[in-house]
């Protein structure tokens, strides 16, 4: 892994094994996740797959794929900082399943093109704001409708899949954060959504 995804430092320890005795499971079924903790934070990840529990003592354990997202947002430590730019910004899709929340649409920082920017869609809910990578999708149309022939603005559009399971019950207000440079620009329409209930 090390060799194959070019990283840096010599330590070889990405790889995992777990063994545990299932009789210690009160469930049927359970979702399979773990998590990555180094200096930066605490970060969980979905392996989208259940393990179910037979009832027959004598079968296996059953592994089920689930339908593969496409892409799952990693969340990422929020830095509080105060905005200074202002935002363009369209939402085309915010929708929960039981699986995830998965927000679309486009943003950048007015006036200014895409290069080197980076976007994080934001959820917060009782104060606390938490903040999620996002995965750029092209958008020439928002070049061609509002770049005014000087602005590349391709890679505005966004996507996000953030797993429900790492997240509790309530209600959510979504929000987005650009950053380029010393230029940040945060907004928190008026859009919410809810989990578990």
């Amino acid at each position: 892994v090390t060799k194959a995804l070019k990283i840096a430092g010599t330590v070889n320890g990405h790889g995992y094994q777990l063994t545990f005795p299932v009789k210690h499971l009160t469930g049927s079924a359970y979702k399979v996740s773990y998590i990555i903790e180094d200096e930066t934070g605490k970060y969980i990840c979905n392996a989208n797959k259940i393990l179910t529990i037979p009832n027959d003592k004598d079968s296996g354990v059953v592994i089920t794929k689930l339908p593969d997202p496409g892409y799952v947002s990693r969340e990422v430590p929020f830095n509080a900082v105060k905005a200074n730019h202002d935002v363009k910004y369209s939402f085309d899709k915010i929708a929960v399943s039981n699986d995830y929340v998965s927000v679309r649409g486009w943003a950048f920082l007015n006036g200014l093109d895409v290069a080197s920017m980076r976007t994080f869609v934001l959820l917060k809910k009782d104060n606390k704001i938490r903040s999620f990578e996002i995965k750029v999708h092209l958008r020439p149309d928002v070049t061609k409708a509002l770049g005014g022939g000087k602005m590349d603005l391709d890679n505005c559009g966004f996507m996000a899949n953030i797993p429900t399971e790492i997240l509790v019950q309530g209600k959510y207000k979504i929000g987005l954060m650009m950053v380029k440079g010393d230029q940040t620009g945060i907004i928190f329409p008026d859009k919410y959504i809810t989990i578990g209930q």
